[in-house]
């Protein structure tokens, strides 16, 4: 857990629990919050000379009562952080005075009675905050403010708020509720016994169920993806002996929080086209439609995708890149190909067509134990034959992908197919350049107006280790975003799950490799000038 993190998810705490935010930041010089705090409470004035400033000049948060006075900072810390280490007494000098410092540690039971000297008070908290670990320094008042009891009213109970009963996670003991719950409430697409204990026990998924006197009344069900930070709200269902009592919205909230705390910034799903009620539900949570699929369901109806983003100002400004899902295990790099050079010129026809074609002009023959996939020298110059111009940007000489066979003739095979490509390269204007890109070098191409193709290692998404090709769709300070043209729906996966799909920049950074001499590769793509102009 990070601070960054731990600072969205008190936000969420704080708001679930009726703090009021104020969003303009102007208090007097001497204390500052810290800016990467995305909501920032800002009403600072009549702190006084008194007031405890960190080391740093920077507060998490600032907690004032209703008129103004100020209560408690609020310090976020990393789970691997503990705040008292090192703290000799419990006091901090603060000019003339020396004031107690309390600390407060959230958990799921109660604290064991060995703690440091340092005064302690502690807090009991679902176990769905119990990871997470936050100080909290009381202000340096003159003369001391005691601290209310429900000064901070951060206590989350378990119990539904709009209909007295208890949300929790789903265990196997629930299987059997579960399914009886979706046999009540849908006639098709049925998720089946074997899908929920897959789901409880195998898949990067959260169930959350209500249940009231021993009766399932509602569940919602979650995927996350491996390597990015964003969730899919794949199944809610509502049993319809409770509708009218807000469990749809409370298992919304649920969720949402849920996500939160697997790092999740955004929330997707589809809906029924046709399931009025529940269109009107997720647009009073603040989701938004961003697509529409023809035909999705079992019954041939389509189906309408939305997103929500779960942190205040986290979603960037991303490039409209048409999506085309590749229609074979080793069609990658054509796939993603075509996305970025319909983005250049919205007049291409996309189709499987062209998909193959591209493949048969650019695959290296073998690869792994199945169809040759697509290196970089074979697609540019199927760009290039398409009108574009294009960036090689490798930090290999050897042969491309030739790790993932290990066939000596095999090998041979490739180096002959790479030998032509760039025998055919040599002709023709475009710069093939050795040495990595970094994520700033490539956030400044994709600025100026390129279009980036990049290699990753596929096993931080999928656990498999193969060459992959993704196209890029934007940058933010904390994300890089994707089109991944590889949709698995026989695991449960949606096309949104696909789309403009954030990796935290770190991991990025890790996943631009492939193969035992971590070689990389991305292509740079713009719309050639036409002849005279």
């Amino acid at each position: 857990m990070k601070e960054a993190t731990a600072r969205i998810k008190i936000n969420v705490l704080l708001e679930a629990t009726g703090w009021r935010f104020f969003r303009d930041a102007t208090g007097p010089a001497n204390i500052r919050l810290d800016p990467s705090v995305t909501i920032k409470p800002a009403d600072l004035e009549g702190l006084g000379e008194n007031f405890e400033k960190p080391a740093n000049r920077f507060v998490d948060f600032l907690l004032l009562d209703e008129k103004g006075f100020p209560l408690l900072v609020l310090e976020a810390k990393a789970t691997d952080k503990n705040p008292l280490v090192g703290k000799k007494t419990g006091v901090r000098k603060t000019g003339v005075r020396s004031i107690p410092i309390s600390y407060i540690n959230f958990s799921d039971s109660q604290p064991t009675s060995t703690r440091p000297a340092a005064k302690c008070q502690h807090v009991r908290l679902g176990s769905r905050i119990a990871p997470y670990q936050r100080r909290f320094a009381r202000l340096s008042l003159y003369p001391p403010c005691p601290l209310r009891p429900n000064a901070l009213r951060v206590m989350i109970e378990p119990r539904n708020p709009h209909g007295g009963g208890m949300l929790r996670k789903a265990v196997l003991d629930d299987v059997d509720a579960l399914v009886s719950l979706e046999n009540h409430c849908f006639v098709s697409d049925r998720l089946a016994r074997r899908n929920f204990r897959y789901m409880l026990t195998r898949a990067n998924a959260s169930v959350l169920v209500d249940v009231d006197g021993g009766r399932m009344r509602a569940y919602v069900l979650l995927l996350y993806s491996n390597a990015c930070s964003m969730a899919r709200l794949y199944s809610i269902a509502v049993d319809p002996g409770f509708s009218g009592q807000g469990l749809g919205s409370a298992l919304i909230e649920a969720a949402e929080r849920e996500a939160l705390e697997h790092d999740c910034v955004s929330m997707r799903l589809e809906i029924r086209k046709d399931n009025a009620a529940s269109l009107a539900l997720f647009a009073r949570h603040g989701y938004r439609q961003f697509t529409e699929v023809l035909r999705y369901y079992e019954d041939q109806m389509d189906a309408l995708r939305f997103e929500k983003h779960l942190v205040p100002q986290s979603r960037p400004e991303l490039r409209k890149v048409p999506f085309y899902r590749q229609t074979l295990d080793f069609t990658c790099g054509p796939s993603s190909l075509m996305m970025a050079m319909k983005t250049l010129d919205p007049a291409l026809e996309l189709s499987r067509k062209l998909e193959l074609r591209i493949w048969r002009e650019a695959t290296t023959v073998f690869m792994t134990s199945g169809h040759g996939g697509c290196g970089p020298y074979g697609l540019a110059l199927s760009a290039w034959r398409r009108g574009f111009e294009l960036e090689i940007h490798v930090n290999d000489d050897g042969v491309f992908l030739g790790d993932s066979v290990r066939s000596a003739e095999k090998k041979e095979v490739m180096r002959l197919v790479q030998e032509d490509f760039l025998d055919e390269l040599a002709g023709l204007p475009i710069p093939v350049e050795h040495g990595a890109l970094d994520v700033g070098d490539l956030q400044a191409k994709f600025d100026a107006g390129g279009m980036l193709l990049v290699l990753i290692s596929s096993y931080a998404i999928y656990r498999e280790r193969f060459p992959h090709w993704v196209v890029v769709t934007g940058f933010d300070e904390r994300f890089i975003y994707i089109h991944d043209p590889l949709v698995q729906y026989e695991k449960g996966e949606a096309l949104a799950d696909s789309l403009h799909m954030p990796v935290p920049r770190r991991l990025f950074q890790r996943m631009v490799r492939y193969g035992k001499a971590g070689q990389k590769a991305v292509l740079v793509l713009r719309r050639r000038a036409c002849v005279g102009n």
